[in-house]
């Protein structure tokens, strides 16, 4: 008895390696209130800066406050906007993997680190930008925000259903 086994066609392993190594790229660094990965908006996160700076205007920072924010943010986005093209890059070289009639597993997996690495060095970014606002911020700045925060996503949701506290370091 020969048993049927199913070939997977090259869109079958595509979807595959989307699913399995998930659409990262960095999002803004400050203020942003997803899991802690890199966000999956793409280059496209500008619906979120507006939703910052009004979360800013209502903590009635200092001219110079709004200043070093305004710089970080600046620097910040000059230093990851390289990172953020690697990555796209990356991701498409892993795609293209899959998408072999035989991918190569070491191939594979070698790429797959690569973007593992700038995914760290993203979310390293994300977390320094998130430090330095809580450094520049008074103590009820940020308890503050972290109401707001909590109000705007109910208690501790997240997108995707995901929970939990991951803002601002206590105030």
């Amino acid at each position: 008895m020969k048993l049927k086994v199913p070939k997977f066609t090259a869109s079958s392993l595509f979807a595959i390696s989307l699913f399995l190594s998930g659409a990262a790229v960095a999002a803004p660094p400050e203020l942003d209130d997803d899991n802690g990965d890199p966000g999956r908006r793409g280059g496209a996160h500008r619906h979120h800066d507006g939703r910052h700076d009004r979360l800013l205007d209502q903590l009635d920072l200092t001219a110079e406050q709004r200043a070093a924010i305004k710089a970080h943010r600046d620097q910040k986005q000059k230093q990851i906007a390289p990172l953020r093209e690697a990555m796209k890059e990356r991701r498409r070289e892993l795609d293209a993997l899959w998408r072999q009639d035989r991918p190569d597993r070491a191939a594979i997996l070698q790429k797959s680190r690569e973007v593992d690495a700038l995914r760290d060095q993203l979310r390293e970014h994300k977390i320094d930008g998130r430090l330095h606002l809580a450094s520049i911020l008074t103590a009820e700045q940020r308890v503050k925000m972290q109401a707001l925060k909590k109000a705007h996503h109910g208690k501790g949701q997240r997108r995707g259903g995901r929970g939990g506290e991951r803002d601002l370091p206590p105030a």
